[in-house]
C-alpha cells in the first residue's frame, strides 16, 4: 500500500488499515466518499472502531510529513478519548521526532 517501510510499520502498529480504491472499487469509493465527505484522493481517515472520524490527511505528502500527520492523528484520537497520558506521550514523540521541532516558527 505504501512504499516506505516506516509508514507501513507505523500504520500496522497503530491502525487496522483499509483501502477503498477509486478505480478498483468505484461503488465503495462513492459510498464512503459521501459518508465521510472524502472526494479527494488520497484521503487518509483515522477512525475509531465505531467509524467516527478523528483525523484526516488529504493529498500526497513527503514521507516525513505523512508520518507526522499519522502520528498527530493518533495523538488526537487519544486526547479526544480522554487518554491523557497516552496523548501527552504521543504529542511529545511528535515534537522530538519532527525535523526542526525546536526551530522558531518563522524558521519553519
Amino acid at each position: 500500500m505504501w512504499p516506505d517501510e516506516r509508514v507501513v510499520r507505523f500504520v500496522n502498529e497503530n491502525f487496522i488499515p483499509a483501502r477503498v480504491h477509486v478505480k478498483e472499487d468505484p461503488e465503495a469509493f462513492k459510498k464512503y466518499g459521501e459518508k465521510y465527505n472524502a472526494h479527494w484522493t488520497p484521503t487518509v481517515l483515522e477512525l475509531d472502531p465505531n467509524g467516527e472520524e478523528f483525523y484526516r490527511t488529504e493529498g500526497f505528502l513527503p514521507v516525513e510529513d505523512f508520518l507526522a500527520q499519522l502520528m498527530l492523528g493518533r495523538a488526537h484520537m487519544d486526547f479526544k478519548k480522554g487518554k491523557w497520558d497516552e496523548a501527552e506521550e504521543r504529542f511529545r514523540e511528535i515534537y522530538e521526532k519532527l525535523p526542526n521541532a525546536d526551530a522558531a516558527p518563522e524558521a519553519l
